[in-house]
C-alpha cells in the first residue's frame, strides 16, 4: 500500500470517527429532539444541566446541514452567554460540529460562517433593537428566563422570521413564572417538551451533581430547577408573582439611589437554613429596588466577608439581625473590618415578632408596586411567593429583605427632609420589631 493510499484511508477513518462522535441522532433523548408535526415555535423546559443548550445547537446544526437554513439567528441572554455558552462552550455550535461542517466564528462581525455558505448571526437579548429589521429563516434562543428585555427581544426576533418556506424558532430555558413566557406558550403553533436534571445525570460532573442536588432536592424551587416545572403561586402566600412582575425593571432608577442597604439574615446553616444576603436601594422616586439576592452556607467569618464585599461594592449600610450570633456576631464584624482596614456603617436589629408579621410590610410594598426587582431573582422570589407563615417554611433571603426594607423605610419617607413626605407602610408593619433609629 502506497503512502497516498494509506493517507487517504487514514483520512476516511478519521472522518468516520468524527462523524460517529458527533452523531446526535444516536445520543439525543426524546425530549431533546424537535417534535414531529406542524409547529412554528418549540420550547424545551428543562432542569439545570439537562442538555438544553446542546438541543438548541444541534437543531441549528441539523438545519444548516440539510440546507433548510441559510440565514439564522443565535440569541443568548447576554453577549457573553451567546459567545461563551452557545458558540464556544462545551455544548456550543463549534463543539457539536464535525471538522468538515464546523463554521468559522467571526466575533467582530457577530456571526458564524458555515462551509456551505449559510450564515448564523449572533445576538444578545440585552440589545433587542439589533433584532429589529434583520430577517431569518431559523432562530435559537437560550435561557429565556434570564433575558432582561424578554418581551421586546422575543417580539423583534419572531417578527424577523420571514425568510424561507418554513421559518421556525427553538428556545430552551429553566422555567420561570414570567408573563412573557406564559404568553409564548399560549401562542398558536407552540410545541413544548420537558426534561429533568436527572435525565442527564450520568453526563454531569460529580461536584455539579452534589452542589445542585443538595441545594434544590426536596424543595419547591427544585421542581423548577431540577424537574423543569412552571411554578404557580401558593394558595395563601403573602406575595404574588404578578406583583413582582408588574413592578420589575431591567435597571435601577434614573438619578441613582438615595441610600443602599445590605440586609443580612445570618441563619444557622447547620439547621438546613440559608444565610440570606440582599442588597436594596431606595430611588429618588422613593421606591425600593432589589439589586442582589444571595443565599449561602458559610462559616460566619466568610459570610461577614461577603457581606462587606457587597457593602463596599454598593456603598451600602449593613443591617444585621442579631438573633443568630448576638454580640459575638457584631464583634466578628468589627474584627473583619479592622483586618481589611475599612469602615462600613452597620445597624443591628432584633426580631421580636414572627416571620409572618415581619413580612407583611414588604408584601404591602410589592402589592402597591413600590418594591421593584431589578432583573431576575428566582430563589428570593420563590421564597416570597411560597411563604404562608406555616412552620418549617424557608424565609432566609426573605428575612434579609425585611431588614433591608425596614432600614430604608426612613429614607423613603424622608426622615430629616421637609414634612409631608410619606410612604404607604408603617415601621411596625415593615420591621415587626425593634428598629434602633425608629422613634
Amino acid at each position: 500500500m502506497g503512502t497516498a493510499e494509506l493517507t487517504a484511508r487514514l483520512g476516511v477513518a478519521r472522518r468516520l470517527r468524527d462523524e460517529a462522535e458527533h452523531d446526535w441522532d444516536s445520543q439525543a433523548r426524546p425530549e431533546q429532539r424537535e417534535p414531529a408535526g406542524e409547529w412554528s415555535i418549540f420550547v424545551l423546559f428543562g432542569g439545570r444541566g439537562m442538555g438544553k443548550t446542546r438541543s438548541l445547537t444541534e437543531a441549528l446544526r441539523r438545519r444548516v446541514r440539510m440546507g433548510t437554513s441559510r440565514e439564522s439567528a443565535l440569541v443568548g441572554a447576554t453577549a457573553a452567554d451567546a459567545r461563551d455558552v452557545m458558540v464556544e462552550g462545551p455544548a456550543g455550535v463549534l463543539a457539536v460540529c464535525t471538522d468538515r461542517e464546523r463554521p468559522v466564528y467571526e466575533p467582530s462581525r457577530r456571526r458564524l460562517a458555515w462551509p456551505n455558505g449559510a450564515v448564523t448571526h449572533v445576538y444578545s437579548a440585552d440589545e433587542p433593537e439589533r433584532l429589529r429589521g434583520p430577517q431569518h429563516d431559523f432562530a435559537i434562543g437560550d435561557e429565556l428566563r434570564a433575558w432582561r428585555y424578554l418581551a421586546e427581544a422575543l417580539d423583534n426576533l419572531l417578527l424577523g422570521l420571514r425568510m424561507g418556506a418554513d421559518p421556525r424558532a427553538c428556545f430552551a430555558t429553566t422555567p420561570a413564572a414570567r408573563p412573557e413566557l406564559r404568553a409564548l406558550l399560549a401562542r398558536p403553533g407552540t410545541a413544548v417538551t420537558r426534561g429533568t436534571t436527572y435525565d442527564n445525570l450520568s453526563n454531569l460532573a460529580g461536584p455539579f451533581r452534589e452542589r445542585v442536588l443538595e441545594r434544590y432536592e426536596g424543595t419547591r424551587l427544585g421542581r423548577a430547577e431540577l424537574y423543569g416545572e412552571m411554578l404557580e403561586d401558593v394558595e395563601g402566600a403573602l406575595f404574588r408573582r404578578a406583583w413582582l412582575d408588574r413592578a420589575r425593571v431591567a435597571e435601577g432608577p434614573p438619578g441613582g439611589y438615595r441610600h443602599t442597604v445590605v440586609g443580612l439574615d445570618p441563619a444557622d446553616p447547620g439547621a438546613g437554613s440559608e444565610q440570606g444576603l440582599v442588597v436594596v436601594g431606595v430611588g429618588q422616586d422613593r421606591d425600593l429596588y432589589v439589586l442582589v439576592s444571595e443565599g449561602h452556607r458559610l462559616a460566619l467569618g466568610a459570610l461577614l466577608g461577603r457581606t462587606l464585599d457587597l457593602a463596599q461594592a454598593h456603598g451600602a449600610t449593613v443591617v444585621v439581625e442579631r438573633n443568630h450570633g448576638g454580640r459575638a456576631l457584631l464583634d466578628l464584624l468589627e474584627s473583619k473590618m479592622s483586618e481589611r482596614g475599612v469602615r462600613v456603617p452597620y445597624r443591628e436589629v432584633w426580631a421580636s415578632q414572627g416571620k409572618l408579621p415581619r413580612a407583611e410590610g414588604p408584601a404591602l410594598l410589592a402589592e402597591q408596586g413600590h418594591l421593584r426587582m431589578v432583573g431576575q431573582h428566582p430563589e428570593l422570589e420563590e421564597e416570597l411567593c411560597s411563604f404562608t407563615g406555616r412552620a418549617g417554611e424557608r424565609f432566609d433571603r426573605g428575612d434579609a429583605l425585611v431588614w433591608a426594607c425596614a432600614e430604608l423605610a426612613g429614607y423613603a419617607r424622608g426622615v430629616g427632609e421637609p414634612a409631608g413626605a410619606a410612604v404607604p407602610w408603617s415601621y411596625q408593619a415593615v420591621a415587626g420589631g425593634a428598629i434602633p433609629w425608629a422613634e
